[in-house]
């Protein structure tokens, strides 16, 4: 580097380290709130890095409204005592923990479908052996109830993974659609179902599966099995019955839960070609983790975790994406 450059760079570096007051340095580090946010702070100098604040950043936002794009979908889970729900931004590593409405607080929840920002649950009576079916919104809790299926309770309990919506609960268009079946493809034309049987590859064990999901990406269908070892994705090809390993997803990204499971461009850099599931590491529900393709193995956007150990991990129960 020329004495001219070298110059230029210490100018630089100067103006970054000692131009600005030390008060004033403390006070952008208090404003900030994400985890990425802050590294990225310490990261312009040796200076910026010395610098900290006696009270930590908050942790809790008023809503989690501004945070519910496009770009990065919200997780919503439900908690063990059914009374208490959290909305996360894995991307930030960020919180909010909330209370059910009191009409919802009793009986146990189930997710069964989430897009718009809105999920479709019920809420079991066993006592009474029926159950409140109920649109959701987590970020608003606004509630709609929905009239009581007109079906046996074990039927219906049997079908909850095949309920789903149209659009958003306020279009007028909006409809609700159960479908009860063990399994199978349901041909419009022939008005019959039909059947697949020994499809996915004969190592997979589907009974110990964690997950298995179908989704839509780029006109494919894809069926994503995430079992106890690491998560496989195969292109179902319905004319030809067979399931062909898919190697890479471009520039895309796959977010699979019970709820949800969808494929989606990835707008947030470094999020392509890698799989988001509720996926923590045990005992820890803050500690987010993602399936890189292209890696094979576990990432987290907040440490230098790189494992092929897929033991440790732990999916959380009732929960789902939350697509805007």
């Amino acid at each position: 580097m020329s004495k001219i450059n070298q110059d230029s760079a210490a100018k630089h570096l100067d103006l970054w380290g000692g131009g600005l007051p030390p008060e004033l340095l403390e006070l952008i580090l208090s404003k900030l709130i994400f985890v990425v946010d802050i590294q990225k702070f310490h990261c312009v100098c040796k200076t910026w890095q010395s610098i900290t604040v006696s009270v930590s950043p908050p942790r809790q936002l008023r809503s989690p409204l501004p945070y519910a794009d496009s770009s990065f979908p919200l997780l919503f889970q439900i908690n063990e005592q059914n009374d208490k729900y959290r909305v996360s931004h894995p991307l930030y590593n960020y919180t909010w923990d909330f209370e059910f409405p009191p009409t919802l607080i009793r009986g146990d929840k189930i997710i069964c479908f989430s897009k718009y920002g809105w999920s479709l649950m019920v809420q079991l009576q066993l006592q009474q052996n029926s159950m409140i079916l109920f649109l959701f919104n987590p970020l608003t809790q606004e509630i709609k109830l929905l009239p009581t299926i007109p079906m046996d309770f074990s039927i219906i309990y049997l079908g909850l993974r095949s309920m789903f919506f149209t659009c958003p609960p306020s279009h007028p268009d909006c409809s609700i659609v159960a479908i009860f079946s063990i399994g199978g493809v349901f041909d419009v034309q022939d008005f019959s179902w039909i059947v697949y049987d020994e499809v996915l590859p004969l190592e997979l064990d589907t009974e110990s599966s964690r997950l298995i999901s179908l989704v839509e990406h780029n006109g494919q269908l894809l069926v994503v099995f995430i079992g106890e070892d690491c998560p496989y994705v195969f292109e179902f090809d319905l004319k030809r019955k067979l399931c062909v390993p898919m190697k890479s997803l471009g520039k895309n990204a796959l977010f699979i839960s019970k709820g949800a499971s969808f494929s989606q461009k990835a707008i947030v850099s470094g999020t392509g070609n890698k799989i988001f599931g509720p996926l923590v590491l045990k005992n820890k529900t803050d500690s987010f983790r993602f399936y890189s393709l292209a890696t094979r193995k576990i990432h987290s956007f907040f440490d230098n975790l790189s494992s092929d150990d897929f033991c440790d991990m732990e999916f959380i129960k009732d929960s789902s994406w939350l697509p805007m």
